[in-house]
């Protein structure tokens, strides 16, 4: 009779439940967004600014910081305005928009609030104007 070796048989029983509960486990920590919304990088960002001048741009952080620069086209409405949800509630919800602070913090939780408003297409620069700046790309002033 032929006998395998102990660890044969623990690598053989073991591999297809480790390989499983690794791609569980994948599938857990990835974020999925809801269809029509998106997280995109800087470089995203910029082809999608210059490929569409339908986008929206919206700049959530203070005018402070928006007045030292912001992206090409930008609107600066600030995410600490008491009625920042009545803001947002009143813009077309029909339009893409794509949105971004200085590190993706605030824009992030502006991000769900149109969310939870049903706004049906928002790109979210997931890394702010930090990273926007860092790349040497375009800023109004």
């Amino acid at each position: 009779m032929n006998k395998k070796s102990p660890a044969i048989l623990v690598s053989v029983i073991l591999a297809p439940v480790i390989l499983a509960l690794v791609m569980f486990l994948a599938a857990c920590g990835s974020s999925s967004m809801p269809a029509g919304y998106s997280e995109i990088s800087t470089a995203q960002a910029l082809e999608r600014i210059s490929a569409d001048n339908e986008i929206l741009i919206l700049d959530v952080r203070t005018p402070n910081e928006f007045a030292a620069g912001h992206l090409p086209r930008a609107v600066n409405i600030d995410m600490n305005l008491q009625n920042f949800d009545r803001l947002m509630y009143n813009m077309d919800k029909e339009k893409t928009y794509l949105l971004y602070c200085r590190t993706g913090r605030r824009s992030g939780i502006a991000l769900e609030i149109m969310m939870k408003q049903e706004f049906k297409s928002v790109l979210h620069m997931k890394d702010g104007i930090r990273q926007w700046t860092k790349e040497g790309l375009p800023l109004e002033k």
